[in-house]
């Protein structure tokens, strides 16, 4: 007979339960970290280890990237790792330092070259996944160029 602890587990595994979530942030283990990668076209994951203060510096703000990225449309998502608990993975993706930050796309990784504040990841993601131009109201033009370094404006009639 299956015990009451255990029937729950094995029709998790069987359903293929959603991972852990934390602010906003996908929580990976060794267990569960091909699958959701594969899940998502995109994926920014940090690779982070509990006592490191850069990493603990890097939390808040990579939380409230994660929760503003779930708001897009269509929404896109962060997760993270601690490499210490589940050293397979990061040993996989040679993580040598804390926090390191992969991006993921369509299963592939590469280096993440973005900022570390809320505002620097949205954009960095906005960039490698939002849409090639946005149509925007001629009253909108000056507020939605005036952060960026480099625009293109078209008046069409």
């Amino acid at each position: 007979m299956i015990s009451k602890v255990l029937l729950p587990l094995l029709m998790a595994i069987a359903f293929g339960a959603e991972p852990e979530m934390e602010e906003g942030v996908i929580v990976l283990t060794d267990d569960n970290f091909d699958a959701v990668i594969a899940k998502h076209d995109h994926l920014l994951v940090e690779f982070y280890a509990p006592w490191c203060g850069h990493c603990q510096s890097l939390a808040p703000e990579y939380a409230k990237a994660a929760q503003a990225l779930a708001q897009k449309d269509p929404p896109r998502y962060l997760a993270k790792l601690d490499a210490t608990a589940h050293e397979k993975a990061g040993k996989r993706f040679n993580v040598e330092g804390f926090p390191t930050l992969k991006w993921f796309s369509h299963g592939k990784d590469s280096e993440y070259s973005g900022g570390r504040t809320e505002d620097t990841i949205i954009s960095w993601i906005m960039k490698k996944t939002g849409p090639a131009f946005e149509n925007i109201k001629c009253d909108e033009v000056e507020s939605k160029v005036a952060d960026s370094k480099l625009n293109l404006v078209y008046y069409g009639a």
